[in-house]
C-alpha cells in the first residue's frame, strides 16, 4: 500500500479516542503535514512497517496493546528503529515519562495537550531527523565521489601509460577528464562544507538535548514525592532531595549506597523490605505506614514500588515512590468533622422544630387546666403529661442516634439508623407535605462499621431528598440483602421524586465543591462517597431533572469485625 507523501513530512497518530484523532489530523493537516490516523497498537505497527512516516504520536492507553509494547516493537525492527516517537499520554506521573524515554521515546506531551506545543514538538523532531537524513544521504554521496575519483585517477593513469602512443588523441580526453576532477573536487568541498553544517546543526541539537536533561533533573529534585532507583543489587542508583530528607541526609550522601546499609545504619524504622520484595519477586506493591521522621515528628507515608515491565521479564531495577499524606490526612479528617457538624446542625434544628409542637400543646393545656373546674383540670394535666412524654420520646431517639460511643467500629443495624432520621426530620416531611413509603427488610443483617459515619452518610442523602422536594412528593426508602457464599452485601436506597439532577452535573456530582443547592458547600455527597469506601462499599446514583433522584448505597456485610489499621 502506498500513502501520500507530504514535503513538510509524513506523521503518524496513534489513539484509541477519534475525537484527539480529528483535532491532530485537524492542526497538522493546517500545517501541510501528511497525516495517518490508527486507532490500536497492531495497527500501528503494520501501517509503520508498510510505509515509515517521518514522526509518531502514539497515546499510552491502547485496546490491544499499550502505546510501551508498540514502542518496543518499533525500535527491534530495522524499519522502523530510526523513526522518532513522542507520547501522547494523560498519564502525568514521572515514572511513565522515565519509562517512555527509556525504551526510546524522544519526547512526551501529557493530554489534554496545547496545539502550540503539538506543534512545536512535531517540528523539532521532524527537523531532527530530516538533518539526520540529509547527513546519512550526504556520506553515501560523499562515498560515491570518492568511488568516481578513483575511477577517475585510474583512469588518469592509463592515459599516461598510453599517451606516448596517442598524445594527440588522448591530449582532449585528458582534458575533458581533468575538468571533470576539477568539477567532483569542487563538489566535495561543497559536501564538506554541508557535513561541517550538520555537524554545527548537531551540537546545538546535543546541547538542547543537555538542557533537557538538566532541566529533568531539576524538576526531579523539586517533586515533594520521594523518588529512589535501585539497581538489581539493591544499590542506590538515583533519588531525589525529598527521598533523602526523609531519612535526614542529602542524595550525595546516599547515592551508590546499598539499600540493606541504610536500613542498618541510618534510620532502621522505614520498611526497607519492601523494596528488598520486589527486587526478589518482581510484584509491584502499596502501603501506608506511620514513620518516625529525623526530626521525631510522626509522619504518614504512602509508599509504592514499581517494578519496570522490561524485556524477558528480566528486573534489573525498581522505583520506591513515597507520599508524605500526613497533611492530607490531617485536612481530610477535619473536612469530615465539618461536615458532620453541619449535618448535626441541620438535624438539630429539624428535632427543635418536632419539640416546638409538643411544646406549645403542653403550654396550652397547663393555661387551661388553671382556669378549669377540677373535673376537667386532670383531662387537661393527662393530656399535658402525654406531651411531655412526646418530647422525651424524641429526645431519646436524638441521643440514641449519637449515644456516646458512636464513634467507635460495632454492629451497626441500618433500619434502626434509618427510622430514627426519618423521626427527627418528621417535621420537615410534614411540613412540605411529602409521603414516606418504606420497604425495609426484616431482620436485616447488622454490618461491621463507624455508626456516627453511617448515620452521616443516611442522614445527608435523607436531607437530600427533602431539600429536592419543596413542593412536596415522596421519599422511598428501601433496604435489603444480597446473601453470597464469598461476598455477602446489604443495600439501602433513598430515593425521591423531587427536582433531579441535571446531565452536566450528574456526571461530577460526587467531587468536592460540586451543589445542586444555591447555599451548599458541595462537599456532602464527596464525603458520603468516601466514608461508604472506607467501609468497603460503594455508593451510585441515577437521576434525571424534573423526575427525581435514586441513591444506592452497597456496604459489604461483615459478621465478625475485621481488624482496623
Amino acid at each position: 500500500m502506498k500513502y501520500p507523501v507530504s514535503p513538510r513530512g509524513t506523521i503518524l497518530v496513534v489513539d484509541d479516542d477519534h475525537e484527539n484523532l480529528r483535532l491532530l489530523m485537524g492542526i497538522l493537516n493546517e500545517q501541510n503535514y501528511s497525516v495517518r490516523l490508527v486507532p490500536a497498537g497492531r495497527l500501528a505497527l503494520t501501517s509503520a512497517r508498510t510505509g515509515p512516516p517521518d514522526v509518531i504520536l502514539l497515546d499510552i492507553m491502547l485496546p490491544d496493546i499499550d502505546g510501551y509494547a508498540v514502542c518496543e516493537h518499533l525500535k527491534a525492527d530495522e524499519r522502523t528503529r530510526d523513526i522518532p516517537i513522542i507520547f501522547l499520554s494523560a498519564l502525568d506521573e514521572v515514572f511513565d515519562k522515565v519509562k517512555g524515554f527509556s525504551i526510546g521515546g524522544v519526547d512526551y506531551i501529557t493530554k489534554p495537550f496545547q496545539v502550540e506545543e503539538v506543534l512545536a514538538r512535531v517540528a523539532t523532531h521532524l527537523s531532527l531527523r530530516s538533518m539526520q537524513k540529509r547527513l546519512q544521504e550526504q556520506n553515501e554521496q560523499l562515498q560515491q565521489e570518492i568511488i568516481e575519483r578513483q575511477h577517475a585517477q585510474e583512469q588518469l593513469r592509463r592515459a599516461n601509460e598510453e599517451l606516448d602512443l596517442r598524445v594527440q588523441e588522448r591530449t582532449a580526453e585528458l582534458f575533458h577528464t581533468n575538468r571533470t576532477l576539477h568539477a567532483e573536487i569542487e563538489r566535495r568541498k561543497q559536501a564538506e562544507q554541508t557535513i561541517t553544517a550538520a555537524y554545527t546543526d548537531l551540537e546545538a541539537t546535543n546541547e538542547h538535548l543537555l538542557r533537557s536533561r538538566n532541566l529533568l533533573r531539576a524538576i526531579f529534585d523539586g517533586l515533594e514525592d520521594g523518588l529512589l532507583l535501585l539497581d538489581q543489587h539493591g544499590t542506590v542508583l538515583a533519588l531525589n532531595k525529598a527521598m533523602a530528607g526523609l531519612f535526614g541526609s542529602t542524595p550525595e550522601a546516599l547515592v551508590n549506597h546499598a539499600w540493606d546499609t541504610l536500613s542498618a545504619h541510618i534510620v532502621s524504622d522505614f520498611p526497607f523490605q519492601i523494596a528488598t520484595q520486589a527486587l526478589a519477586y518482581g510484584t509491584s506493591e502499596r502501603q501506608r505506614i506511620r514513620y518516625r521522621h529525623p526530626d521525631g515528628t510522626i509522619r504518614a507515608l504512602d509508599i509504592q514500588t514499581i517494578v519496570p515491565n522490561y524485556p524477558a521479564h528480566t528486573i534489573d531495577q525498581v522505583i520506591l515512590h513515597v507520599v508524605d499524606v500526613t497533611e492530607h490526612l490531617l485536612l481530610q479528617a477535619q473536612v469530615i468533622e465539618n461536615e458532620r457538624f453541619a449535618a448535626n446542625g441541620r438535624l438539630a434544628a429539624s428535632v427543635a422544630h418536632e419539640i416546638n409542637t409538643p411544646l406549645q400543646s403542653l403550654e396550652l393545656s397547663l393555661q387551661i387546666a388553671q382556669t378549669s373546674l377540677d373535673t376537667d383540670r386532670n383531662l387537661f394535666l393527662r393530656d399535658a403529661r402525654e406531651e411531655l412524654q412526646r418530647v422525651g420520646r424524641i429526645v431519646r431517639q436524638f441521643l440514641d442516634l449519637y449515644r456516646p460511643g458512636s464513634t467507635a467500629c460495632s454492629v451497626v443495624d441500618i433500619n434502626t439508623l434509618i427510622e430514627r432520621i426519618l423521626l427527627l426530620t418528621g417535621k420537615q416531611i410534614r411540613d412540605r407535605k411529602i409521603t414516606i413509603e418504606r420497604s425495609l427488610q426484616d431482620k436485616l443483617p447488622p454490618i461491621w462499621g463507624h455508626a456516627d459515619e453511617l448515620i452521616q452518610v443516611l442522614l445527608n442523602l435523607t436531607i437530600n431528598a427533602i431539600d429536592a422536594m419543596p413542593d412536596g412528593g415522596t421519599l422511598r426508602v428501601c433496604t435489603h440483602a444480597h446473601p453470597s457464599p464469598s461476598a455477602p452485601t446489604l443495600t439501602a436506597i433513598i430515593s425521591d421524586t423531587g427536582v433531579g439532577i441535571s446531565p452536566d452535573l450528574l456526571l461530577r456530582i460526587f467531587e468536592p465543591f460540586v451543589t445542586t443547592k444555591e447555599n451548599g458547600t458541595g462537599l456532602g455527597l464527596s464525603i458520603s462517597r468516601q466514608i461508604v469506601r472506607q467501609h468497603g462499599g460503594d455508593i451510585t446514583v441515577q437521576s434525571q431533572s424534573g423526575m427525581g433522584s435514586t441513591f444506592t448505597v452497597v456496604l459489604p456485610i461483615v459478621s465478625e469485625p475485621e481488624a482496623k489499621p
